[in-house]
């Protein structure tokens, strides 16, 4: 069968990493094997479909929500990563359980805006919600807001010092293409014409050409096109050599000044390929690293590397199990550990 998203099985395996103990999960590419290790410290359940973004203020991984193993498993936990490692926090109000939510992090705010997503009751949301370190809350945007949404993406343009949002289904699952920035008071929709209606696309923001880029997604089928917004108008990059996905990591490299990206539902299959874009193409990354896998997110830790977390491996049909793996890439290989 499939889930709520008909893009995923309703029946996952929970597969745990457990305190004090090693668990392992190998991913065979080609003649490489990689294993992760488990996290001798509390973590979050493994999850698919949660979100997570980088507070750079802070130096720390917010991470918000998604889904357990079964289709009815929403979560609505609130979990921190920084240097001691993972620490939930518990706080007095908080989102319902979601799953397909985005989330990005505002610098000039110094909070994280989550968005939308797939509440309890099948029913898409429309909140906005921010989280400043400690709390969450429920912000009063008024009437002028995106309609209710998942399978979004957001991501935050530091040259306007807004939040951006791009796409996603509507509570009729229709895919949508429309574009709204986020300062705070309220949300304004953009009317520039660019990407296709798509859902499951991810999006980031690059800092050297002071753009916004949205890659991938799906429609009837996974895509592989890329965008970039300037605050006027979009232009679509060169992608034809990178395989078409959806539901993947996306983020800029600032040690290294690139595009970097892993993972996703391809057509067909699980991807576990790592790609760059620098200096107007992209180049294909590591052939080692963590299992395929799609429903997870990632982010870029300036000094450390690519942060990805968790999401499903299995194929697109049959068995399949959600992690709760954490890898960093560093630029040049992948490792276990976000450390």
């Amino acid at each position: 069968g499939v889930d709520d998203m008909q893009t995923t099985p309703t029946s996952f395996t929970a597969t745990a990493f457990r305190p004090r103990c090693v668990s392992a999960i190998v991913a065979s590419v080609g003649l490489l094997a990689v294993t992760a290790v488990a996290s001798a410290q509390e973590a979050p359940s493994p999850r698919a479909g949660y979100a997570m973004a980088y507070d750079s203020v802070r130096d720390q991984v917010i991470l918000f929500g998604g889904r357990g193993e079964s289709l009815g498993d929403g979560l609505n936990d609130t979990w921190i990563w920084s240097d001691a490692g993972w620490r939930k926090v518990d706080t007095e109000v908080s989102p319902p359980p979601l799953r397909y939510a985005c989330m990005a992090f505002d610098a000039k705010r110094s909070v994280a805006v989550l968005f939308g997503g797939w509440g309890e009751g099948n029913i898409a949301q429309s909140d906005t919600w921010e989280f400043d370190g400690q709390n969450w809350r429920l912000v009063d945007v008024g009437d002028k807001r995106p309609p209710a949404r998942f399978l979004s993406a957001m991501t935050y343009d530091a040259g306007q010092g807004k939040v951006v949002l791009f796409g996603g289904r509507d509570v009729r699952r229709r895919f949508l293409d429309d574009l709204w920035v986020y300062d705070g008071a309220g949300w304004t929709e953009i009317p520039a014409k660019g990407p296709y209606a798509r859902g499951g696309h991810a999006m980031t923001y690059n800092p050297t050409r002071g753009t916004v880029v949205v890659m991938g997604g799906f429609t009837t089928a996974a895509l592989n096109d890329a965008w970039e917004f300037d605050g006027k108008m979009w232009t679509q990059l060169s992608t034809s050599r990178v395989p078409a996905r959806h539901i993947f990591a996306l983020a800029y490299d600032s040690d290294h000044d690139r595009l970097v990206l892993f993972g996703g539902a391809g057509r067909g299959a699980q991807l576990n390929d790592t790609w760059f874009w620098a200096d107007g193409e992209w180049v294909r990354g590591p052939s080692a690293g963590p299992v395929p896998r799609a429903y997870f997110s990632g982010v870029y830790r300036p000094g450390h590397g690519f942060l990805i977390f968790g999401g499903v491996t299995g194929g697109q049909r049959g068995d399949q199990r959600v992690l709760n793996d954490m890898w960093r890439y560093d630029g040049q290989r992948w490792t276990p550990g976000w450390d």
